[in-house]
């Protein structure tokens, strides 16, 4: 409708109609932006966002207390007897591995809690591959440090971390696949809810240690009898 026929049409109603149509048209004109961020600021409409310390009470850290018990509990025999270095070992190595995890891990949370949500997804997917690479590093290291204080010769500290380290690839390739795929998808729309599904596949692969460490040390039967661990 163009200017000539809003006029016709004006034309055609009495003066109290346009007079109604003219203050109806300022008040909305008016009220216009007030109400719009009105709406806005309404909390139950505002997108609510959440501090990546609020993971700190994620199943992921009561999950370590479990597998840390489970693998305490775990005895270890060769040839039918009962394997005292081999079990203290296993307890010493999935301690070393689960004490790296819950410290990164917790670190990361108290990290991000300051710029969660001015990190791009890229971004925040590298400092969760960055922790995972920094976690593996130090465990080993720690690892293979303490066994060699405790008696084992080198070349063996270093043989059952490789062993463990094989068996446990499965998982870790899955963890890593699982945290791209999150990361490239468009269901979860932002970094929180991006970071909560990586905690629970990371929760997973917790889940999947005692399992990965049972297997790697029964594969090196007989390998530390007559070693003293002290």
């Amino acid at each position: 409708m163009n200017f000539e026929e809003i006029g016709a049409y004006l034309n055609t109603l009495s003066p109290w109609m346009i007079f109604l149509i003219v203050i109806f048209y300022l008040t909305i004109k008016f009220f216009q932006q007030p109400i719009t961020e009105y709406i806005k600021s309404i909390s139950f409409l505002k997108k609510k966002t959440f501090s990546a310390e609020k993971l700190k009470n994620h199943d992921l850290f009561s999950s370590i207390d479990l597998v840390r018990r489970q693998c305490s509990l775990q005895k270890f025999y060769t040839h039918g007897k009962y394997d005292n270095t081999k079990t203290l070992m296993f307890v010493d190595f999935m301690n070393f591995k689960l004490d790296s995890i819950e410290t990164h891990m917790s670190n990361t949370l108290t990290n991000l809690s300051k710029n969660l949500y001015d990190l791009d997804s890229d971004e925040l997917k590298n400092v969760l591959l960055q922790n995972i690479e920094i976690i593996v590093s130090e465990y080993i290291e720690k690892t293979r440090n303490h066994f060699i204080q405790k008696g084992i010769p080198e070349n063996d500290a270093k043989e059952i971390i490789d062993i463990f380290e094989r068996w446990r690839l499965e998982t870790v390739e899955s963890l890593l696949s699982r945290i791209t795929s999150i990361f490239s998808s468009s269901l979860r729309t932002d970094n929180f809810q991006k970071l909560l599904a990586c905690f629970e596949a990371l929760t997973f692969a917790v889940e999947l240690i005692t399992k990965d460490g049972i297997h790697s040390f029964e594969s090196a039967n007989g390998k530390f009898l007559g070693v003293k661990y002290s």
